[in-house]
Formats: structure tokens, sequence, C-alpha cells
């Protein structure tokens, strides 16, 4: 019973299945990354999954061929059914930097020693969606509300057309004194 109500809760993914999974995605070139793997284990060996995939845009036709032939071998492989959703990265690297240098020194006014993680910026025909964690302290969480205001209004200095999705991760923060 308790593994009937675990399975309905949701509990994580057996390690072997994410890196199966993984590493059948990652054997395309044009694939970039992977983010948002959820993965429902419904027992008997039934799974659903859904992720994004990230590439290029000009890789756009044969992603979505890539994405599908990946569910197909999901689907024989693993009795995995799937939901590819394909993330266009903007891989300019002048205004990655450009947002990555101005949120890294916004965060600092919040917390020093706050870094900036795992930044991605995905292209989209309405706007460009800007996700990333803040790496902070318990303290920073109290601020957590403010701290996304500042940083919605910094990146939409740059572009007013862009979605902002930060993520506040606790950590514990090693300050050099």
């Amino acid at each position: 019973m308790m593994e009937i109500v675990e399975r309905l809760l949701g509990q994580k993914p057996d390690k072997d299945l994410v890196d199966k999974i993984t590493t059948l995605i990652m054997q395309y070139p044009q694939v970039k990354g992977i983010n948002s793997l959820i993965i429902h284990d419904y027992g008997l060996g039934h799974y659903v999954a859904s992720m994004h995939l990230e590439g290029e845009e000009e890789n756009s036709i044969i992603l979505n061929d890539i994405a599908n032939e990946i569910s197909y071998k999901l689907y024989l492989e693993m009795d995995c059914d799937t939901t590819i959703q394909i993330d266009y990265l903007d891989t300019n690297p002048v205004m990655y930097d450009l947002i990555f240098q101005k949120v890294e020194k916004e965060i600092q006014t919040f917390e020093v020693g706050a870094k900036i993680k795992s930044l991605r910026i995905v292209k989209s025909g309405l706007h460009t969606k800007v996700s990333f964690l803040v790496s902070g302290s318990r303290k920073l969480q109290k601020k957590q509300d403010q701290t996304r205001e500042v940083m919605n209004q910094s990146i939409l200095s740059i572009n007013s057309k862009c979605r902002v999705i930060m993520k506040l991760v606790i950590a514990f923060l090693h300050l050099e004194r």
C-alpha cells in the first residue's frame, strides 16, 4: 500500500532510469541539453515522461524529427509515453554576458556571495524567456519577492520582450573573511 501512495505522491526517479533516458537523448548532436525532465512511474514498467530539449533555432526541423524519434524509442525500449517541448536557445554571447553580469551585480545588493546558476535564454515568437537559479541563504529567501521584482526590472531594461523566471535555491555560502 505504501508503495502505491509513494508513486501517487511522487518519488525521486531511479538514477539508472534517468541516466538511460539522458543517454538516449544526448546521442543527438543537435540537442544541446535537457531540462525540466519529469518522470512518473506508474508501476509494472510503465512510465510517463515530460521534458524540454534545448537546441538552436536553425535546427528546428531536425529537432522536431529528433523529438519524435526519442518519443518512439522511449516507447519501444521502456514503455514510456513522452511529451517533449523544444526550447530554442539564444546563443548570442553578447546578450548572455550582458544579462549574466547585470543579474550577478543585482543579486549582490541583496546578499554578498549569492551566485547565479544555470542561466538560460530561450527564444519564443512572442518573447524571450530568461530563467536562472539563485544560490543563496535563508535570509535571501525572505526577500524573494523583492529580489524577483528587481531582477525582472533589471532584465526588462535590457530587453522589454523578456519573461523572467527566477528560482531561489537555499545553499550554504562560504564567504572568505
